[in-house]
Parts: structure tokens; sequence; C-alpha cells
């Protein structure tokens, strides 16, 4: 792990000491609660509900909550895994392009190190700025529409699998980026996978078993409590984050035999 921590730092200043994490932590906020707040706080939103939808909701403020939470969890996972793919796409192939990794590689650091700290510091500054902060608002703005603190034992499941949901996509680019050097076959790959996921899916089913395609839905229902109709969804949690253990070391491991 030689040169490790050298690395994370130089990792960190460009999330920290630019106006990348201005820019995300506004951005990501104003996407998905904003799409909240509308959702929640409009009264047209529960106007257009049927009489027997918000009887089996619970009532108004139960419908407009589950509304909430499907925008939080379905979309929101979605527009996440969507955005880590374009901002860390460029992660490793600009460095191979511009001669930064062969420069950075002829210091005394360790190639596992370079690998780990991009995952590392990438890793935090994207659930800080896309999950942590976007999620922290919605559960307060959840807590004022119910008039009371929303279950947060239930929220933070959630949290934990759109967590998991973003790994894999992180992990996924990353190891395309290492083993392809190619922007476009990286955003083909990895934008096929999070857009059109869904749609194979219900095509081929027994993919889910196997893919994070069904994990926004997953995490939505868990959140609401209707854990029953989970189905398979908790065997494409743990095969994600599997698949995200296996991308990690695949990267390693092909780093290591690069020819820089």
């Amino acid at each position: 792990m030689r040169g490790l921590s050298t690395l994370i730092y130089k990792e960190n200043i460009a999330w920290w000491r630019t106006k990348k994490w201005m820019v995300n932590s506004v951005l990501w906020s104003i996407l998905i609660c904003g799409l909240m707040a509308n959702l929640l706080f409009i009264p047209t939103i529960a106007n257009m509900a049927t009489e027997t939808e918000l009887n089996q909701a619970g009532g108004i403020t139960a419908y407009v909550i589950s509304i909430g939470l499907a925008a939080l969890f379905e979309f929101g996972m979605a527009a996440i895994g969507i955005g880590v793919i374009i901002l860390t796409s460029d992660s490793f192939v600009g460095e191979f392009e511009n001669g930064i990794c062969t420069w950075m590689l002829s210091k005394p650091v360790n190639r596992k190190s370079y690998v780990l700290s991009k995952l590392i510091s990438n890793a935090m500054a994207i659930f800080i700025l896309l999950i942590a902060l976007p999620s922290t608002i919605a559960y307060l703005m959840l807590s004022y529409r119910m008039s009371e603190f929303f279950p947060l034992i239930s929220f933070l499941k959630g949290v934990g699998i759109m967590s998991i949901h973003t790994l894999f996509y992180l992990t996924l680019t990353m190891v395309l980026g290492i083993f392809t050097k190619n922007r476009a076959i990286i955003l083909a790959i990895a934008l096929a996978s999070a857009l059109g996921g869904s749609i194979v899916g219900s095509i081929i089913p027994q993919l889910f078993h196997v893919t994070p395609w069904i994990l926004p839905k997953l995490a939505s229902i868990v959140v609401s409590g209707d854990v029953q109709s989970t189905g398979f969804g908790f065997g494409s949690l743990i095969m994600s984050s599997v698949w995200s253990i296996v991308f990690v070391v695949a990267s390693l491991w092909k780093f290591e035999k690069m020819d820089l």
C-alpha cells in the first residue's frame, strides 16, 4: 500500500479544493429533493389519486409519502447511477492519455495504491455529495410532511441499498476504464445497464437475480415496510455486492499486468 495516503490526498484535492464539490452538492440536492418537494407538498398530486389508491395507501398522507419515497429511491437511484458513470468515466482513461498515470507510477507508489486511491476518494465524495446530503434533506422533508419523524431504521435500510447500487456502478465504471481505456465503450456498457437494465430484466426476469436492476424498487418497498413484496430482490442485493468486489479485484489484477 505504498503511497496510498498521498494518492488519496491528491484525489481529494480534485473533489474538495475545486468547485466540483459545490456543484455536485447543489445539483443533486435540487434534482432529487426538488422533485420530492413537488410530490410531497403540492396538493394537486394527492387530488389526482383515485379513492381506491388512497384507501390502499392508508390515506392522503400515506399516499403522498409513498410517492415521495418512489421519487427518492426509484428515480433518485437511477439518476445517481448515471451520474456516477459520467463523473468517474474519465478517472483512469484521462490519466492514461495525458501521461499522468505513467508519471505517478514512476514515483515510489504501488500500483494497487493507485487504483484503490481512486476508488476510496471517489466513493467517499459520491457518498457524501450524491447520497448522504440529498438523503438527509429528503428525510427531513418526509418527517415534516408526516408531522413526525419518519422511521429512521427503515429509511437507513433504503439508503444502504442505494449505496450498494451506487458502488456497483462506480466499480463497474472503474473496471471498464482499466480494461478498455475507451470512453465510448465505458459509457455504452455502463449507461446501457443503468438506463436499459430494467427493460431487459422485464424480458428475462432471471437477470434480476444477478444484477442491481431491481434495487431501486427494492429500496422503495423496504422503506415503505412492504417487505413481503420484495421477492428475489435480496438476491439482487447480495449479487450486486459480490459484483462490486469482483470488479475491484479484476481492476487490481489487470492494472498490475498493464504495460504503462
